[in-house]
């Protein structure tokens, strides 16, 4: 069973990083239909989800296809707002 959802892990990786995205959405979906504890699922989908999202930032702004001009004011908006729509609490 580990070995599957590790696979699947892998798979959801590669697949969501030729884009250019992190996968936490597959991560969760692999883990919930896994049955794995979504209190720790949070942690790991976030921990996966910077690692291959910075090794794609990475690998997208060593080909040239990535400009920091354009990047430093999505970002600077988007991470504050990440932090507070993760404050809202849900019913």
């Amino acid at each position: 069973m580990t070995a599957s959802i590790g696979f699947l892990f892998g798979l959801v990786a590669v697949l969501y990083s030729m884009v250019g995205h992190g996968g936490a959405s597959g991560y969760l979906a692999v883990g919930a239909l896994s049955g794995l504890d979504p209190s720790a699922l949070k942690g790991q989908a976030l921990a996966l989800n910077l690692l291959v999202a910075g090794f794609s930032a990475y690998a997208f702004t060593r080909g040239g296809f990535l400009r920091l001009r354009l990047l430093l004011p999505l970002a600077l908006f988007s991470v504050p707002a990440a932090f507070w729509g993760a404050k809202v609490p849900l019913s």
